[in-house]
């Protein structure tokens, strides 16, 4: 896989909840995409250990936490990767090897733009739109699901 942005020969796995699977399933950028399902209570937390085990096994080198949240903080601190970075965080701060700050006046920016600054201290430049503009591959079988429900409901149901 190539990665334009200084890590020609990264492996790059991501690690979702199912809701959000199908959304990056399929992403041609993406070696591995990792569905963590979501439980309460000790069964949920023992769960996250053995994924954390599994990540761990795996040896990453780096681990960015996108997310922020509880799960995701200690799911990157179970991975033993030695380079960790998410976003300084009270009470979580210490999961991370480089925390990065998000000041309140950033945070109405979009979501991927918070995001990208995780990225800077790891020398990735600046997101570029027109070089690298969105791509979301479109799976033929979830788009006629769309349009069959969208028509259903009496909206149009073009999908471009």
């Amino acid at each position: 896989m190539r990665c334009d942005n200084g890590f020609p020969d990264a492996h790059i796995s991501y690690i979702v909840e199912p809701a959000a699977a199908p959304i990056v399933v399929g992403n041609p950028h993406l070696n591995q995409v990792i569905v963590a399902p979501r439980a309460r209570g000790v069964r949920g937390l023992l769960g996250d250990l053995a994924l954390g085990r599994r990540l761990r096994a795996e040896r990453y080198d780096l681990a960015i936490d996108f997310h922020g949240g509880p799960r995701a903080s200690l799911l990157t601190w179970l991975s033993g990767a030695p380079d960790r970075v998410g976003y300084t965080i009270a009470g979580r701060g210490w999961m991370y090897t480089r925390r990065i700050a998000r000041p309140r006046e950033l945070r109405p920016r979009h979501s991927v733009e918070n995001q990208w600054d995780l990225l800077t201290p790891l020398g990735v430049a600046p997101p570029d739109r027109s070089a690298f503009p969105m791509e979301m591959p479109i799976d033929a079988g979830i788009a006629v699901s769309v349009a069959d429900r969208l028509a259903r409901a009496g909206s149009p149901s073009t999908i471009d």
